[in-house]
């Protein structure tokens, strides 16, 4: 397996990919969640490709995985501003789920928080999404907030 940037022409893979996250998030949570997720079209994925580090896993067979992450500024009265890595998204297709990808994805995503000088990474992971869950807290991380909820009857 490697690693590498990802490209204009990992569009169609990132379409896939995201369309088998979008269908994990769909079933459990069809309340929040479209029947279908709203892909960028490939000028529009180009151009993210710009504002944002994109990394693919590739194998013999091709893309297996990704990663997503943005720079996010914090900045509010009562709080220092600063920045972090905001992982948007690591996917690995289900199928090549425990061989290791996720790990390197991860992995690479630190070492490109480190220089570009951030001191930390943060991520959004839903509390259904045991797996994931799981894979983070392996990598490292740890929780420093949760989301709570009430659905109005």
């Amino acid at each position: 397996m490697k690693i590498r940037g990802m490209e204009t022409r990992d569009y169609a893979a990132y379409c896939a990919l995201m369309d088998e996250l979008h269908g994990l998030h769909r079933a459990a949570r069809p309340d929040i969640y479209a029947p279908a997720p709203a892909l960028p079209d490939e000028a529009a994925f180009a151009e993210r490709l710009k504002d944002e580090i994109g990394l693919v896993c590739e194998d013999a067979g091709g893309v297996i995985g990704l990663a997503v992450m943005r720079v996010r500024t914090y900045a509010a009265p009562a709080v220092k501003t600063h920045a972090v890595g905001w992982i948007e998204d690591i996917c690995v297709k289900r199928e090549a789920r425990g061989r290791g990808a996720g790990r390197l994805l991860y992995e690479a995503l630190m070492r490109e928080a480190k220089r570009a000088g951030l001191e930390r990474v943060e991520l959004n992971v839903w509390a259904f999404n045991e797996e994931a869950r799981a894979f983070y807290e392996h990598m490292g991380m740890s929780e420093r907030s949760r989301v709570m909820e009430a659905r109005v009857k």
